[in-house]
């Protein structure tokens, strides 16, 4: 099963999420569903292609963005950064993202409002009230100058064998 999940950073507007999501991917309108603090401001016909969502409770004030196996067939199963790369890009915003397999909770990708990406480290401190304080770039990321690099030693992985 193939799913996607990763929150916006900077304030976006679910219906502008939307609307991306319709233009970059050509998923119908009608298919992506919106909710925001748990009351629906847009229903999908059937089940939801892509969930749009602001919740408070779990992410903090940041847009999730969710979808799985329809909209990976739909995609050609673009990878997961490729997807919010394209996003980000077209609505001039950051996300973050998860990275599998990482071997610290502090490793994340951003994707910069450019679409270019990298891995990023953040303060786990944080992590609990949905806040992701990036602390440092562990890769150049064309669209995050402002970013500190952070050299690791040359014999630290950043991901489990």
């Amino acid at each position: 099963m193939t799913t996607y999940g990763f929150l916006f950073l900077d304030q976006i507007r679910l219906q502008d999420v939307a609307a991306a999501v319709a233009s970059e991917f050509g998923v119908p309108a009608d298919r992506i569903e919106l909710l925001s603090r748990g009351r629906a401001q847009s229903r999908a016909v059937g089940l939801p292609v892509v969930l749009i969502e602001h919740d408070p409770d779990r992410d903090g004030e940041h847009v999730s963005f969710s979808a799985g196996d329809e909209f990976a067939s739909a995609v050609g199963d673009l990878p997961e950064v490729g997807v919010a790369a394209r996003l980000c890009a077209a609505l001039k915003v950051r996300a973050i993202l998860g990275v599998p397999n990482a071997a610290s909770d502090a490793i994340w990708t951003l994707v910069a409002a450019d679409g270019s990406s990298g891995m990023v480290l953040v303060d786990t401190g944080d992590l609990d009230d949905a806040r992701y304080t990036i602390t440092g770039k562990l890769q150049e990321i064309k669209g995050a100058p402002e970013i500190p690099l952070v050299e690791l030693s040359a014999d630290y992985n950043p991901f489990y064998t």
